[in-house]
């Protein structure tokens, strides 16, 4: 169940939020803009029977498309992209975009008929930001409580972006942001290019998720 939160949060990562200085109009606007990505996973990528090749094109289109991969990558390492060379920035951005999509797939495999409802919006930090709150519940288990997902829109010239999802007050790139720069701070007290270190464990992480 957790796995599915997560997909969930990472795919419409826009908590119910009022980005500062977002005005009611917009707020509106990041709400319709991730119930319409919602809708689109309900009825394509989690129909049933899907092989998973298709779903995996369907989430990527559908889902990682609409991450801001830029400005995640960013925040996620922080001083290390400050530093890191164009060719280790694009391809940390490629492979973090791959991740994302096949791990989602994986997460949306086990996807067993929770029900998923929007609950509004939900003032944010940040420049022309807002929180969509989502709420998964497993109807079937009545001992399970409803988990709750809010997903970070950020407007952009043409509409929004998501940039992070939060489950049960977890940020999913705090978190990433944390094990990340733990990962390189390891390699390079071991000698190596952290960096470079980290983008060969993305490469071999992305294998294991291809083979779930």
């Amino acid at each position: 169940m957790k796995k599915l939160l997560t997909i969930f949060a990472m795919i419409l990562a826009i908590s119910t939020q009022s980005f500062a200085g977002m005005n009611e109009a917009d707020t509106k606007k990041a709400y319709d803009f991730v119930q319409k990505v919602y809708e689109k996973i309900n009825k394509k990528v989690l129909s049933k029977n899907l092989t998973r090749d298709k779903r995996y094109t369907l989430v990527k289109d559908i889902l990682v498309s609409q991450m801001d991969i830029e400005k995640i990558s960013r925040f996620i390492l922080g001083q290390h992209w400050k530093k890191a060379k164009d060719l280790q920035k694009e391809a940390f951005k490629t492979l973090f975009t791959e991740f994302q999509a096949q791990r989602f797939t994986n997460i949306l495999n086990e996807y067993k008929g929770q029900k998923i409802s929007i609950l509004g919006t939900e003032k944010a930090s940040g420049k022309k930001q807002t929180f969509v709150k989502m709420t998964v519940v497993n109807e079937k288990d009545k001992k399970a409580e409803p988990i709750e997902l809010k997903w970070r829109a950020r407007k952009t010239k043409s509409s929004f972006k998501i940039t992070d999802v939060i489950i049960g007050g977890i940020s999913m790139t705090l978190t990433l942001k944390n094990d990340y720069s733990a990962m390189i701070k390891k390699s390079e007290n071991n000698g190596h290019n952290g960096l470079d270190a980290l983008i060969d464990e993305l490469d071999k992480k992305i294998e294991l998720e291809r083979k779930k």
